[in-house]
């Protein structure tokens, strides 16, 4: 039997400076978006980010992903952003 990895989105913090949720994309996701994520193991207390998806550009993203999850399998999870509506 092979074993589920349950996934959440890693909560934001309260900057006060832009009176906003943010996360920390290390320089990698540059705009603001709906579609932006981070996604972390639900049982992982060190929150290591799995995966991370965010806008970079108007028709831009960037995708980065870590083991256990394979490439095909953050592609798959990112594009269900695209059905969420962002009108940045």
């Amino acid at each position: 039997m092979e074993k589920v990895m349950l996934l959440k989105n890693k909560p934001p913090r309260w900057n006060e400076a832009t009176q906003s949720h943010c996360l920390n994309f290390g320089g990698r996701v540059t705009q603001p978006s709906i579609k932006n994520m981070q996604l972390i193991a639900e049982t992982d207390f060190d929150a290591t980010i799995l995966l991370q998806f965010g806008r970079c550009g108007p028709d831009f993203f960037t995708l980065d992903v870590r083991w256990p999850l394979t490439p095909f399998e953050a592609f798959c999870i990112a594009i269900t952003t695209f059905e969420a509506d962002d009108s940045n």
